[in-house]
C-alpha cells in the first residue's frame, strides 16, 4: 500500500533551532507509514549530511527576488506531482509562501510550526495570519504564554493550536563520554569546577550578566572557571567586558563548536547557565544541558518555565538580575546533593516530555487525527500501516 506523502517546508538546513528540530524528528518519524520530502526555499545547509541515508528527498529551490516565479512554480508542481497530502511549514518566511502553495493545489492536510513570540511580526504579518488561519488545520508553537498570544494578536481558533515543546535525541547525550582531549586543551585539571553555557552569542542571551555574576563568585570561588561555548556577533564585546572585569582569567570563549563539539563542551561542565533576557520557546541547548544530566539555572523568560520547576529540575531566577545568577551558582556549586537531585529529576522528566521520540509521536498524533478529520482513512493492524484511501 501507498505511504502518506508529507512535504515539511522550511527556509534551509544551516544550524539553527528549528532546523534542527526538524532534522531530529525525521529521525524518528514512522518511515513505514510515511514519505517525506524537505523543501528547501533557500538552500540547503550542513545538515542535510544527517539526512542523507533516511530516503528522504531534499529538494533546493533558492527563491529570491529574480528566481521567485519559478521557484514558487517549481513548488507548486511538487506538490501536485508527488501527491503532497500533508504540508508542514516550519518559521514566518516558509509558512507564508508553502500554506499559499498548498491552498492553491488543494492539499488535503496544511501544518505550520512557527516558534517563539515573534514580536517583530507588524500589521502586515498579522493579517496575512489571520487570513491564512482559515486554510490551516493546525498550528504548533513551543510553549503555553506563546500560544496564548497567537490565540489574542492572530485570532487563532484554540483548537487550532497546540503546544508541543522542542525535542533532542536523548541518545546523543552521553554524561561518560571521552573530553580527555578537551580537557587538555582547555588546561582543565581533574578538580576543576566548570560552570558553562552554549548559546549563540548575541544581546539577548543575556551573557553580560554571567560574566558580572562572575566577578562576584571568584570572590568566593577563585579556581572555577567560566566556560561559553558558542559564537556570535557579541563576542568581541563580551570579551572586552571580562577584560574590564578583571576576570579574564576565569572566562573561556571556545568559539564556533559542532555538533559533536557541543556534546563534549556539555560534558566539561558542572552546572549549566541560560541567562537570557528574551525567550521565544525554549533554547535547544537547555534541553541538550538536561539530557546531558547537567543541573541547570535559567531565567524565567519565554517557554522556559514551561520545562523547568524552580529546585525540582533547575533553577529558576529573574532575567537582568546578575545578583541572582550569583547566588543561584553560588549555591549549586556548595550543594553537591542539589545538583545531583536536579539534574537526576531533569533527565528524567527529558525522556517523558521532549525525547525527540516523544515529540515525533505528538506531532504524528497530530497527522493521524487531521488524515482521519479529513476523511483520509487510516488503519494499523498487527504488521503496522496497511495503508490509506480517501473515502468518497
Amino acid at each position: 500500500m501507498p505511504k502518506i506523502n508529507v512535504l515539511h517546508i522550511i527556509g534551509s538546513l544551516q544550524y539553527g533551532g528549528a532546523e534542527k528540530l526538524l532534522v531530529t524528528l525525521l529521525k524518528k518519524f514512522d518511515k513505514e507509514k510515511y514519505k517525506f520530502t524537505v523543501c528547501c526555499l533557500d538552500g540547503g545547509g550542513p545538515l542535510e549530511s544527517e539526512i542523507d541515508n533516511l530516503d528522504i528527498d531534499v529538494i533546493k529551490l533558492g527563491m529570491s527576488k529574480t528566481s521567485f516565479p519559478f521557484a514558487f512554480c517549481k513548488l507548486l508542481w511538487m506538490m501536485k506531482t508527488k501527491k503532497i497530502k500533508i504540508v508542514h511549514t516550519h518559521l514566518y518566511g516558509s509558512g507564508y509562501w508553502g500554506r499559499i502553495a498548498a491552498k492553491m493545489v488543494g492539499v488535503p492536510i496544511i501544518i505550520t510550526g512557527e516558534y517563539g513570540l515573534t514580536l517583530w511580526k507588524k500589521r502586515r504579518h498579522i493579517l496575512f495570519e489571520r487570513l491564512a488561519n482559515c486554510f490551516t488545520d493546525m498550528r504548533i508553537t513551543d510553549g503555553e504564554d506563546i500560544r496564548r498570544n497567537r490565540i489574542t494578536r492572530e485570532k487563532i481558533d484554540p483548537q487550532k493550536i497546540i503546544t508541543i515543546l522542542g525535542g533532542v535525541d536523548i541518545d546523543r547525550f552521553d554524561p561518560s563520554v571521552n573530553v580527555d582531549i578537551e580537557r587538555k586543551e582547555l588546561n582543565f585539571t581533574q578538580n576543576t569546577f566548570c560552570v558553562g553555557t552554549l548559546s549563540r552569542l548575541v544581546q539577548l542571551k543575556g551573557l553580560n550578566y554571567l560574566l558580572e555574576a562572575t566577578k562576584e563568585i571568584i570572590d568566593v570561588f577563585p579556581t572555577v572557571l567560566f566556560l561559553i561555548a558558542g559564537d556570535g556577533p557579541a563576542r568581541k564585546e563580551l570579551e572586552d567586558y571580562a577584560i574590564r572585569l578583571g576576570i579574564e582569567k576565569n572566562i573561556i570563549f571556545t568559539g564556533y563548536c559542532s555538533e559533536n563539539q557541543k556534546v563534549k563542551m556539555l560534558a566539561l561542565m558542572d552546572i549549566f547557565v541560560t541567562p537570557s533576557t528574551l525567550e521565544g520557546g525554549v533554547p535547544v541547548s537547555l534541553l541538550e544541558a538536561i539530557a546531558m544530566q547537567k543541573p541547570i539555572i535559567a531565567t524565567a523568560v519565554g517557554a522556559i518555565p514551561d520545562v523547568i520547576k524552580n529546585g525540582e529540575n533547575g533553577i529558576l531566577i529573574p532575567p537582568k538580575n546578575s545578583k541572582a545568577l550569583s547566588d543561584a551558582i553560588i549555591m549549586l556549586i556548595k550543594d553537591k546533593q542539589l545538583r545531583e537531585k536536579i539534574a537526576k529529576n531533569g533527565h528524567k522528566q527529558a525522556k517523558d516530555r521532549f525525547s525527540a521520540e516523544s515529540v515525533a509521536k505528538k506531532i504524528e498524533e497530530i497527522y493521524d487525527t487531521l488524515l482521519r478529520k479529513k476523511l483520509i482513512y487510516t488503519t494499523r493492524g498487527i504488521g503496522g500501516y496497511k495503508g490509506y484511501k480517501t473515502l468518497k
